[in-house]
């Protein structure tokens, strides 16, 4: 692990994506993205959500970045990077992907977890926790978005597919429906999110948690046969999987449901600590 001086601090810049740590015998101060604000217990200003400042776990104190630690406080300290990441910015894996094979396929994809992380945070009520693009372990999938709120824990993947969205029967004669974009039968998109539902159950080990997901077609071009339910902001439903467009995603997750603000919280950093970012 690279090990600094207190000199150095300067140049660690949490911003870029990395926690800084100044340990000493009696406190640990960890300048990070502060998810619930706080006021700083130096100077008395009041830290907006997801601000960038100063947090002791050990005592439970938070501090804005211009303030921090005392030198006094760390006087026996090592400064510690930890390369571990702030909650990412929605697609920035995705661009990494499009960087790397140089495919505008990824490109758009990237834009479109973009815009539904932007508009997750516009339109969700406050008190939701929100975790960005997950790996979940012992599998090869991640998540595009977590959201956890009063009415459970959403797990929303984002598409930017070209071409008429529709969820229809397979045939004149037959019950069932498949989703299909431009013509392609796509319902394996839906299965695929279906599949991470009881793996994230039991990582919350708590069968009274609703678990949600939603597949939401950024800017889709849905057929005239689904008029009456985005004007009514009801989504298709295949496999528990909620297939949708944005505005009635919102309106779903601010739902009222189960889960008190303490729940939502422990839930939230419960998944925070157990889903790496990709």
């Amino acid at each position: 692990m690279d090990r600094r001086s207190l000199s150095n601090l300067s140049r660690a810049r949490p911003e870029d994506g990395f926690r800084t740590s100044l340990s000493s015998q009696t406190m640990t101060w960890e300048s990070k993205s502060l998810r619930y604000g706080g006021k700083c217990e130096s100077c008395g200003a009041s830290i907006e959500k997801r601000e960038v400042g100063w947090h002791d776990a050990v005592a439970q104190k938070a501090r804005c970045k211009s303030c921090g630690p005392g030198a006094e406080e760390v006087s026996s300290s090592e400064v510690v990077e930890v390369s571990r990441e702030v909650d990412p910015i929605g697609g920035s894996a995705a661009l990494r992907e499009a960087r790397t094979r140089r495919d505008p396929k990824w490109t758009k994809g990237a834009a479109g977890e973009y815009l539904m992380d932007r508009s997750l945070h516009n339109h969700i009520n406050e008190g939701a926790v929100f975790l960005t693009d997950r790996i979940l372990p012992g599998t090869k999938s991640n998540i595009d978005h977590i959201v956890v709120a009063p009415s459970g824990v959403w797990i929303i993947d984002t598409k930017t597919w070209r071409g008429k969205i529709e969820y229809k029967s397979t045939s004149m004669f037959s019950t069932e429906k498949r989703l299909y974009v431009g013509g392609k039968d796509r319902t394996s998109a839906v299965e695929a999110l279906f599949n991470l539902v009881i793996p994230v159950a039991q990582l919350i080990g708590d069968k009274t948690v609703p678990i949600k997901p939603a597949l939401v077609f950024m800017n889709g071009d849905w057929s005239d046969a689904s008029t009456a339910r985005i004007v009514t902001s009801r989504p298709y439903q295949h496999l528990t999987v909620l297939i949708s467009w944005p505005k009635a995603i919102w309106k779903k997750i601010n739902e009222p449901g189960p889960l008190d603000a303490t729940a939502v919280n422990r839930i939230g950093e419960h998944l925070e600590g157990n889903l790496p970012p990709r």
